[in-house]
């Protein structure tokens, strides 16, 4: 039930660790962040989201949020950039391997199959329209594990050159569900699935 508002980078951040790597050792569990409006951020830092969830917090359920007014995510979760198995003989990424990891939950993140995430009821709009706007960008930005996406209504999202998409599953997700959530007023597409 907060307002936090006026701000520098990002409003709300659940965990720690870097994007595109495994998550730090500390495990952050069972996070809400409900009924609370977050607006008016990423005044000094551009690349910040209205609300950050890092890779290793788990069950985390944001919901019933009010998120605006950022140059370039609303709500960011997950922060799994690629969950891709590497090959250690050649190399390289086996995609069909990550692809039977995540369908029988066996990832390579410590992210145990009967943890569930929700991103739920959430209005996410205005999102990468000012001068400091980005590109590569969503409303929803989820290269997220084992998470349910449900009724959120995202609108007026924009992007700098490309981009501007409604739900952003960049470089990654696994097990995750979309349901009955609303887009309009997009300068991108709905849904991209970029893996």
């Amino acid at each position: 039930g907060c307002t936090i508002s006026d701000l520098g980078a990002g409003g709300v951040r659940f965990g720690d660790g870097s994007a595109g790597g495994p998550a730090a050792p500390g495990h952050n569990m069972r996070l809400v962040l409900n009924d609370s409006v977050v607006r008016s951020g990423a005044r000094i830092e551009s690349a910040a989201p209205g609300v950050l969830v890092m890779a290793n917090a788990y069950d985390f359920v944001v919901t019933h949020n009010d998120v605006s007014d950022f140059a370039w995510a609303g709500i960011s979760a997950g922060q799994v950039s690629s969950y891709v198995i590497h090959n250690a003989s050649t190399g390289g990424y086996s995609v069909s391997a990550s692809v039977a990891a995540c369908r029988d939950g066996r990832l390579p993140w410590p992210a145990p199959p009967r943890f569930h995430n929700e991103v739920s009821y959430n209005r996410v709009h205005h999102i990468a329209l000012g001068p400091d706007r980005m590109s590569d960008n969503g409303g929803l930005y989820l290269p997220v594990i084992n998470a349910r996406v449900f009724r959120n209504v995202v609108h007026d999202i924009g992007f700098y050159n490309f981009a501007g998409l409604g739900v952003y599953l960049e470089g990654a997700g696994c097990n995750v569900t979309y349901e009955e959530n609303v887009f309009h007023s997009l300068r991108g597409s709905c849904f991209d699935g970029h893996w």
